[in-house]
C-alpha cells in the first residue's frame, strides 16, 4: 500500500488536483463551521426544529 501510494503521490497528483482538492476542502470546512455556529445559536436559546 505505501509503494503504491507513493507512486500515485509522484505520477498522478497533478497541481491541478491538489488545487481542487483543497479548494474542496476548505469549501467543506467553511460549511461545517456554519453548522457549528448555527449548532451553537440555537442553544443560545434560539427556537430550533428540535424544539418541536
Amino acid at each position: 500500500v505505501r509503494k503504491r501510494a507513493i507512486h500515485f503521490m509522484e505520477n498522478e497528483v497533478t497541481e491541478e488536483v491538489a488545487a481542487r482538492t483543497f479548494e474542496h476542502v476548505i469549501d467543506l470546512e467553511m460549511q461545517i463551521r456554519q453548522v457549528m455556529e448555527d449548532s451553537s445559536h440555537d442553544r443560545d436559546g434560539n427556537i430550533s426544529d428540535a424544539d418541536d
